[in-house]
């Protein structure tokens, strides 16, 4: 079985970076790079690649918005009862 495992987070530049995430103690959240350098990530915005990418070939992480097939808008979120991700829809009343 192959498998990618990356992440992705914001830096508090406002700029996305990809790689490994690592937390390290006291509070430190922090993204390597292939070129084994690291970079401080905002915490909140941290998201595994679910190993799908959507109909233009981009990848698909944690947290990101997609439109399903039948044109409803959800999220993806990782279930731990279910042991993989998801779709989360918005509840309509």
């Amino acid at each position: 079985m192959n498998r990618i495992i990356k992440f992705r987070a914001k830096t508090k530049g406002d700029e996305w970076v990809y790689g490994h995430y690592v937390y390290t103690y006291p509070n430190e959240h922090r993204i390597f790079g292939n070129d084994r350098t690291s970079i401080e990530v905002i915490p909140e915005t941290v998201g595994q690649y679910t190993g799908y990418t959507d109909k233009n070939g981009s990848e698909i992480y944690e947290g990101d918005i997609v439109v399903d097939e039948s044109r409803q808008t959800a999220y993806v979120a990782w279930l731990p009862q279910e042991c993989g991700f998801v779709l989360v829809y918005e509840k309509h009343d």
